[in-house]
């Protein structure tokens, strides 16, 4: 109760709020970038029912037994209440509690396409109904008893609850409560049946996401897109500094995607597996500017792919490699202990005088004791520190490169670090393209890690076991580097279409992230912003809150989802018990339940997951595009056509 008056006074007060101006929106001066990226992912993503083909699926409803047209009629007439609702009182219930001008900008375009939502199941019934059982199904809609009651729950919430309680209502509604409808539409595609009328569930649900051997990169290194939470640091891009910089997570999100495309180079440099609709970014061939397209779209051979860039500034007063840290550097390779009695000492040596004298200087600077020697044979020149433990030397860093946590280092450091890392240990091929080998993957994760801040083009191979880096029995690694090319050209990456698996999708505040693929290439790529939005405000406002309210919020929470589902397993039950699909529709529904809380920042609650789910129902949930016949009808894979600025060079082509 104390949480709800709060809450209350606090979004009172911000209605109430007067200003001497009526103060225009900038979209020039963005306070939230994630309000940006998702108004551009939902103007990108425009559509209207009457594009699609609705009328092609007439044989296929004629071929329907009575029962499962009267299904098909009662599940598109809930949808039909629940967006409406949405878009009637929904989305206006959240609007006084908005943070900022373009967050409002936002939920207008949200409710004006849940409106489109439900106009779009009254093209259904006109293309597929009577008249008269028209009627009937809004008829049904009124007077169904559990319908009514989730329609009812989420309007006492939308007029009487707090700004947090709404949002969750919100959520729960878009997340969960839709899906005893959508399973039907699905199951139908999954058996290729009514094709487009389950477009339109395609085109409302169509989300961006990469599979779990995609890593994004840590404070602590590279993690797999699967094992990130709500907060965690990663590496983002800033699209408009052309930079990266750690950020926070917002929101993650989970799904199964029946069709993936792979995205690999000649040389090993791209190596990507996405959704259909996960967002890339290239850079364009004739001009500076960027493009972002979805992994189905062809951008031809005008563009190249975007590897990392430097991070955001080099600080004032950055510090460079430490010697200690520089002599731990160098020790990983040149480094032999030794023992005699209960003496420890350390051996260097090297065929080359001026990396003796390089040593002797390092030594003197950290005022260590040493004893040189020269011989005629072997490497020729030696160094040994006697009784190294009495030196102030840490045995346990010997042999282990030095780290720091990737968030606390500076680009001054990072490329101190790999300047004297290539030129001591590394391999130089030339000036720009280097080599570092080790046996030791986690060596050649940092050093790819240093690599990417600093904005070099990686990539990471397995030594075949006749180099002779390689060491019988034991896998040694190579870190490909290329210094001065940030670029791979879209020409020599090749895209091919293979089989379905769980996908993750991660939202940044840039809406772009940096990812490593599985065979070790760094590319920038885009990041998940569909499906999101609202439990993405509602976890800022979350984490606003004190531990005691954050408790009692999630308490009620919970028990608004058994409330929901214990009225929606009932509606399940009404609408599918004939048919015969009642348990697999509410294993769908738990599987719902979960994500819904996932995008609340929530823990799951039923132990359901997607491979628990109808096989059928996930591969008609792919949201890859379709083809229609007709030039001017389009399928969920149509995207409004981008402007680019025409360059001087545009007009030279073929002179």
């Amino acid at each position: 109760m104390i949480l709800q008056l709060r809450l209350q006074l606090e979004s009172e007060k911000i209605v109430t709020q007067e200003t001497d101006f009526y103060k225009a929106i900038n979209w020039n001066a963005i306070e939230d970038v994630v309000d940006k990226a998702t108004w551009e992912k939902l103007t990108e993503q425009f559509w209207l029912d009457t594009r699609i083909p609705l009328s092609n699926d007439l044989d296929d409803w004629r071929r329907l037994s009575d029962k499962e047209r009267d299904l098909v009629g009662k599940v598109f007439g809930g949808l039909t209440l629940l967006d409406t609702l949405q878009s009637v009182d929904g989305v206006s219930a959240i609007k006084p509690d908005i943070r900022t001008q373009h967050e409002e900008a936002v939920l207008n375009n949200i409710e004006f396409m849940e409106s489109v939502h439900a106009k779009s199941y009254s093209s259904i019934f006109s293309t597929l109904n009577t008249k008269s059982e028209i009627e009937e199904i809004f008829e049904w809609t009124a007077n169904n008893p559990y319908l009514q009651k989730k329609a009812e729950i989420i309007k006492r919430i939308y007029d009487t609850g707090t700004p947090l309680q709404k949002k969750v209502a919100s959520v729960f509604l878009e997340s969960f409560l839709f899906y005893s409808g959508f399973f039907t539409p699905l199951w139908y595609l999954g058996n290729n049946k009514l094709p487009n009328v389950a477009e339109i569930i395609k085109l409302i649900i169509r989300d961006e996401c990469m599979t779990k051997d995609q890593e994004v990169l840590t404070p602590k290194g590279w993690v797999s897109v699967a094992d990130i939470r709500p907060q965690d640091l990663v590496l983002q891009f800033d699209r408009e500094t052309r930079r990266t910089n750690f950020a926070p997570v917002l929101t993650i999100s989970t799904d199964y995607a029946p069709k993936l495309y792979n995205f690999k180079s000649q040389l090993g440099y791209v190596d990507l597996t996405c959704s259909p609709k996960h967002r890339l970014i290239r850079k364009a061939i004739t001009s500076d500017g960027l493009v972002t397209r979805t992994a189905e779209t062809n951008f031809g051979q005008t563009s190249s792919w975007l590897h990392s860039t430097p991070l955001l500034t080099k600080v004032d007063g950055a510090t460079s490699l430490t010697d200690w840290e520089k002599f731990y550097l160098l020790m990983s390779r040149y480094g032999t202990l030794t023992q005699q009695a209960q003496q420890i000492d350390l051996v260097v040596s090297s065929g080359k005088s001026d990396k003796i004298e390089g040593f002797k200087e390092l030594f003197d600077r950290l005022g260590l004791d040493y004893i040189a020697y020269t011989y005629k044979y072997g490497n020729g020149n030696m160094l040994r520190l006697p009784d190294i433990p009495n030196q102030g030397i840490d045995l346990n860093k010997l042999k282990l490169l030095p780290k720091r946590d990737l968030n606390t280092v500076t680009l001054e450091w990072c490329q101190d670090y790999l300047n004297t890392l290539f030129e001591w240990v590394g391999s130089n091929e030339c000036e720009t393209s280097l080599n570092y080998y080790s046996t030791h993957k986690k060596y050649i994760d940092y050093v790819q890690s240093l690599c990417t801040l600093v904005g070099y083009k990686t990539r990471i191979s397995v030594v075949k076991d006749s180099d002779p880096y390689t060491v019988d029995g034991v896998k040694n690694y190579c870190l490909h580097v290329i210094k001065n090319c940030s670029l791979t050209a879209g020409t020599s990456v090749v895209r091919t279409e293979v089989k379905g698996a769980q996908v993750y999708g991660i939202q940044v505040p840039s809406g772009y992230l940096v990812t490593r693929g599985k065979g070790g290439s760094v590319v920038i790529t885009g990041n998940s912003v569909h499906g999101t939005y609202i439990g993405y405000k509602f976890q800022l406002a979350f984490n606003e809150l004190s531990e005691e309210e954050q408790e009692e919020l999630k308490a009620w929470t919970y028990d608004l989802l058994y409330e929901l589902y214990e009225n929606e397993e009932k509606y399940t039950e009404e609408l599918y018990d004939d048919i015969g699909w009642t348990d697999e529709v509410k294993t769908f529904l738990r599987y719902n339940a979960n994500k819904a809380l996932m995008n609340l920042g929530l823990d799951p609650l039923f132990p359901e997951s997607a491979e628990d789910v109808n096989p059928i129902i996930m591969n008609g949930i792919s949201t890859g595009t379709s083809n229609h016949d007709f030039f001017s009808q389009v399928g969920n894979g149509y995207l409004l056509g981008q402007v680019e600025a025409m360059q001087d060079s545009d007009y030279t082509v073929g002179l």
